[in-house]
């Protein structure tokens, strides 16, 4: 789900271009929702804790991209309610290539972005996999925080990360980040991968990174003297620049049977993720995987038209496409 409506009321939350993602009937990538213990009386009566506004409103809260560690619109209800995303694009009539975009200006003044998120069926893959591509673009640098809140247990990640083991400390100390213990970082050598266990099944986000990328490890909880929030653990790939692409494939793989004692399909086919380019004309992303597994996944930056063809020119290559996205498959 890629959530681009307006404001929603004084309930709304700062949180536009922001991804949840299910599977097996469970949360995967999750939304945190309210700070709220429903009609629990020990949790204030079971009313809106005072953490709904601190943490669970502010943009770091949610899988959407964070600008300057500050919170969307400022964080202002009279500026949020007043503005909106806009729908992009969406084609959902090839069950193989199901792809929505969406844009954004009014969010963070000076940012534009533009998320696009694809569910792709291949026959060397047992599940749909998902890939999440957000463009940034802004006439001066900015911080950029990209994190993907898991429901799960962490396995594994390729990047070297410098764990705190023996102290904590907040990731920040407002706009949300107060409330993050910062657990760990480390710096991409090359792309991103990151591996989690949920229910039966693996999950692994491989994400492209240059060697500005950060990867850094977080958790619900800091400044929380009442334990209201959940203590649920997210990833963060961090950079600075000025425009910037994320590009990411969400990967469901493999069976993990505790009755049987049994696992198989532990690791991911996907084995990398490269922005080959990212103009006004368009952005190209390359995966490539094991079994010969090689997509380009092209969408378009310009208005949307399902007849329009477009052309980008990189890395030696001439890439062509006619519509709002296409999925070359090798």
């Amino acid at each position: 789900m890629l959530k681009y409506s307006a404001f929603g009321m004084e309930h709304g939350h700062y949180d536009k271009l922001s991804v949840i993602f299910y599977d097996q009937g469970r949360e995967i990538l999750s939304d945190y929702g309210s700070a709220r213990w429903v009609n629990v009386e020990q949790k204030w009566g079971g009313r809106y804790l005072k953490e709904n506004k601190t943490y669970a409103k502010q943009t770091v809260a949610h899988n959407a991209l964070v600008v300057d560690a500050t919170t969307q619109y400022g964080g202002d209800y009279d500026a949020a309610e007043h503005q909106h995303s806009d729908a992009h694009f969406f084609a959902a009539t090839d069950a193989q290539f199901q792809v929505v975009s969406a844009r954004d200006t009014t969010a963070v003044p000076g940012v534009a972005m533009q998320r696009t998120l694809a569910l792709v069926r291949d026959a060397r893959l047992p599940y749909p996999v998902l890939i999440d591509v957000l463009r940034a673009t802004s006439a001066t640098e900015h911080d950029y925080d990209l994190p993907f809140y898991y429901q799960g247990h962490f396995l594994q990640t390729n990047v070297p990360v410098k764990v705190a083991t023996t102290e904590r400390k907040p990731l920040g100390k407002a706009h949300g980040y107060q409330h993050l213990w910062f657990e760990g970082e480390g710096v991409a050598a090359g792309p991103v991968q990151f591996t989690w266990l949920n229910g039966s099944r693996y999950y692994t986000v491989t994400s492209a990174a240059d060697a500005k990328t950060r990867l850094v490890l977080t958790r619900i909880g800091a400044n929380d003297p009442d334990f209201n929030l959940r203590n649920e653990a997210a990833f963060m790939l961090r950079t600075r620049a000025a425009n910037h692409v994320f590009a990411s494939v969400l990967e469901p793989h493999g069976v993990w049977d505790g009755t049987k004692e049994f696992t198989t399909g532990g690791f991911p086919t996907i084995k990398s993720v490269r922005v080959v380019a990212a103009t006004d004309e368009g952005t190209v992303v390359a995966i490539a995987g094991a079994n010969g597994l090689a997509w380009t996944l092209m969408i378009t930056n310009r208005a949307a038209d399902p007849q329009a063809a477009h052309r980008i020119e990189a890395d030696g290559k001439t890439y062509t496409w006619t519509g709002d996205a296409a999925l070359r498959r090798e």
